[in-house]
């Protein structure tokens, strides 16, 4: 039972990571072009392929991100 405790965990971290990240991503590709719309008076279009290249960086980040956090937990409590 302790085991499968630490697998949900791990899955837990690594889905809540990727989709903060993912969330993130999108949301300062946003602010960088409301910034240049702003600043330049011209706006730069956001493709489909940012959108693809912005939502699979953030799923990679979000995933090592996940597990980090969760190799993290585990040391910490071995600390403890």
């Amino acid at each position: 039972m302790k085991k499968n405790n630490g697998v949900l965990l791990l899955l837990v971290s690594i889905l809540l990571s990727m989709v903060m990240f993912v969330f993130l991503n999108l949301l300062c590709a946003f602010m960088v072009r409301g910034y240049v719309l702003i600043r330049y008076d011209e706006w730069q279009p956001y493709e489909i392929t940012n959108f693809w290249d912005d939502f699979g960086s953030g799923i990679v980040v979000g995933i090592v991100f996940g597990i980090a956090l969760t190799i993290g937990g585990v040391i910490l409590k071995k600390l403890k």
